[in-house]
């Protein structure tokens, strides 16, 4: 495998599932593999960007992390972007034509939901489905959110409905997971 030419070997890969410790995982095996197929084992040493947080600056984040590592790594490059379903689809299309313009990337992207992912986005990487792990529990923010839901069943006050909600969002729980938690309660 010549990991010199102009586009990855692996092409890029989309992460997806519900569970984000599941999904990281399948990423650190995703790196070990790059490692162990390089061919001097040489240490993978990735860029992560976690969209999740970056929503509004995702251009600027973009464009000031690939260019000036592009040196960093002769052989193998390797950028990770994690919560890519949060994205607005403009963003999206733009991180496509960034991963066309930095071909010599190895991209891994990680998504909850495929289907929050432009199609254009999707058809240019390995999808890979990370399935919950069985007897693990519910997260903490998943328990408040049903806690919220029985709230809702014995009519709390608005106000001790809002201070949850708002608790929920403060601890950096995505808008989407709440309501999509609410609405399979």
């Amino acid at each position: 495998m010549n990991l010199d030419s102009s586009t990855p070997p692996h092409g890029h890969v989309l992460v997806f599932g519900k569970c984000p410790v599941a999904r990281y995982g399948v990423v650190e095996k995703i790196i070990k593999s790059f490692e162990k197929e390089s061919p001097s084992n040489e240490k993978v040493k990735p860029i992560e960007i976690n969209l999740g947080e970056a929503v509004p600056n995702e251009r600027k984040i973009l464009a000031e992390k690939l260019p000036h590592s592009a040196g960093m790594m002769k052989n193998l490059m390797v950028v990770i972007l994690y919560d890519v379903d949060l994205l607005p689809l403009q963003s999206q299309a733009i991180l496509r034509r960034t991963i066309e313009k930095f071909a010599r990337y190895h991209f891994i992207l990680t998504a909850t939901h495929p289907s929050g992912v432009i199609e254009a986005l999707r058809s240019r990487c390995l999808l890979a489905r990370v399935p919950v792990p069985a007897g693990i529990a519910a997260s903490p923010w998943e328990t408040r959110i049903h806690e919220l839901c029985s709230m809702l069943d014995t009519a709390a006050s608005y106000n001790t409905l809002r201070s949850f909600l708002f608790e929920l969002l403060t601890a950096c729980v995505p808008f989407k997971a709440i309501f999509s938690v609410l609405l399979s309660a």
